[in-house]
Parts: structure tokens; sequence; C-alpha cells
């Protein structure tokens, strides 16, 4: 889902929940617009807050992208020691077969 249908979706979602929730307590209550108006105000307070968290989670991911940036290093460095880790084992299995087997090394 693109970042802006998602966020749209987010407001829309708080907006229609905040009504109904309201309309539910007003119709309980019989104080027909008054828990509307109220909850109507905070689903669309809620959505707005989600707007904005989604805009600066989505500006956090794109300073991340760059190329030259301390998060794709992280994420290089990250791999490389995975790699690293990998080779270690499969060097560890190979001798442990070396030796279990009594072949030359160059035969594995």
């Amino acid at each position: 889902m693109g970042p802006a249908l998602r966020m749209s979706t987010e407001f829309i979602a708080g907006v229609i929940v905040g009504g109904g929730i309201g309309w539910f307590l007003d119709k309980w209550f019989e104080t027909m617009p008054l828990f509307l108006i109220v909850f109507l105000g905070l689903g669309t307070a809620a959505g707005v807050v989600n707007i904005i968290r989604a805009a600066n989670a989505l500006s956090t991911n794109a300073g991340a992208d760059k190329g030259n940036d301390q998060g794709l290093a992280a994420r290089e460095d990250v791999r490389r020691k995975l790699w690293q880790h990998k080779m270690d084992r499969t060097a560890v299995f190979r001798s442990i077969r070396c030796i279990n087997s009594k072949s030359p090394p160059w035969f594995l």
C-alpha cells in the first residue's frame, strides 16, 4: 500500500471510528449532538496524529536510503558480519569433516 493511501486511510478511519463512538454514546445517553461532536473532533485529532507519525517515519526512511548514509553503512556492516559468520562456520565444519574423513582439505 502506498504511503499516501495509507495516510488517508488512517485519517478517514480515525474520523469514522470517532464519529461511530460518538453516535453510539449519543444514542445510549440520548444527548444527540454532544458526544458526536466531541468524538468526531477526537477522531479527527487522532487521524492527524497518525498522519504526522507516518510522515515522520517516511521522511526518516527516505533519509536512510541515501547513498552515503550511516543507515546504509550499518546494514552493509551487518551483512558483512553475517557473511563472515557463515564463512567461519563453514570453515569449522569443513575442518571437522576433514579430520573425520582423513582426506586432504583440497578434496572438500
